[in-house]
């Protein structure tokens, strides 16, 4: 069993657009927790954020990587992920520093593992693609 954070951004224009809501993600990541015999222990949420703002610069991320660098969970989740950053730059440097750190990245529409070279280079990619 694995503990993970969630984490939520939308931008109000994307929310309106797309059906992503804020509470559509969180019903989908508990959802997928549960499922798989993870435990939730804590959300972040950005809402009304766009993605092509640096995680760190956001107030709610920012704050869960710190979290994340004690130690308190295993990992971040998300339903897809662009919803960490529409930047292959920031995505890359998220999948560094989790690695550095010992934490994974979870992307639900994805279905990511960062822990592999494989997983890696599938997220390389998908980041570059989701910038687009």
């Amino acid at each position: 069993m694995l503990r993970f954070y969630t984490y939520r951004r939308v931008s109000l224009e994307e929310q309106a657009n797309t059906g992503h809501s804020l509470d559509a993600q969180l019903e989908r990541l508990g959802a997928w927790c549960k499922a798989m015999g993870h435990k939730f222990v804590g959300d972040y949420c950005d809402a009304g954020v766009s993605g092509s703002i640096a995680p760190e610069e956001r107030p709610a991320f920012a704050a869960m990587l710190a979290a994340l660098a004690k130690g308190e969970a295993d990992g971040m989740l998300a339903i897809a992920l662009d919803r960490f950053s529409r930047k292959t730059a920031d995505v890359l440097a998220l999948v560094d520093l989790a690695e550095r750190e010992e934490w994974k990245i979870v992307s639900l529409r994805e279905s990511l593992d960062t822990s592999s070279a494989t997983g890696r280079f599938v997220v390389t990619l998908l980041a570059a693609v989701a910038q687009l």
